[in-house]
């Protein structure tokens, strides 16, 4: 670890030395946006400053209106749990995240061509979805309609591997290929609706076959006259793509 950061602090080193050669060449500053994630809701804008020829320090901050989630219809086909596929066909979702990340440049021009960027991540996704569901009590058919406010937070690590591309001295179009990333999550359901208490096994059995959908590593599960309530955590994986557009200044 002791060696990653002192050659860390020697490209930063080296970059400052190299930029403070080249004067005011290099724009210190950048601001860009994802286009590719607007087709899906997804808002994207980030900011970078120049640390060193090859190296920036930068944030991105993401937001995604509220609306069904993306490619749901494909997600809940591949599954064959009903309460996954009411889920994924009925939730209402809306998401924010948070990236800080330090970025290495490789290319043949400052700031330029391949790059390599450790980030960590902060995402909160909120939703909102009416679980229907029906339980068998001496041979008589229960309906209920539980509407239902889920929260999952989400903190992962990983590295950026993309490619920037410079149109002229201040606008640059920059591809991030990929950007895996793990960490965990905090998973909440919860809801103010009392089912019938013939109803509540059949809930709390439902909500028990989560385990089925997400790997938890701890949950606890309570159904009773004040409501229902599903906590749990699990590890949380993901993938970074983007397509932006930037300028310098």
């Amino acid at each position: 670890m002791k060696k990653l950061l002192v050659f860390a602090l020697g490209i930063t080193v080296l970059g400052h030395c190299k930029l403070f050669a080249q004067g005011a060449s290099v724009l210190q500053n950048s601001v860009e946006v994802n286009v590719a994630g607007l087709f899906i809701k997804n808002v994207v804008a980030g900011y970078s400053r120049v640390l060193g020829a090859r190296t920036t320090a930068g944030i991105s901050l993401g937001y995604r209106f509220s609306g069904k989630i993306p490619f749901n219809e494909s997600l809940a086909e591949r599954v064959d749990d009903a309460v996954a596929k009411q889920v994924l066909n009925d939730m209402n979702a809306s998401y924010t995240s948070i990236s800080p990340e330090l970025r290495f440049y490789f290319g043949s021009r400052p700031l330029s061509g391949f790059y390599v960027a450790p980030f960590v991540r902060y995402g909160h996704y909120s939703g909102n979805v009416t679980y229907h569901f029906t339980a068998t009590y001496d041979g008589y058919s229960l309906a209920e309609d539980v509407p239902v406010k889920a929260r999952l937070n989400t903190f992962t690590g990983g590295a950026l591997l993309g490619y920037r591309f410079l149109l002229n001295r201040q606008l640059y179009v920059d591809w991030t290929v990929a950007g895996p990333n793990y960490g965990f999550a905090d998973m909440n359901m919860s809801s103010d609706k009392v089912v019938m208490p013939e109803a509540r096994e059949q809930l709390r059995a439902d909500l028990d076959e989560f385990e089925l959908i997400f790997p938890f590593k701890s949950k606890t599960i309570r159904v009773d006259d004040t409501g229902e309530q599903f906590d749990g955590k699990l590890g949380w994986g993901g993938l970074r793509m983007a397509l932006n557009i930037g300028l310098r200044f």
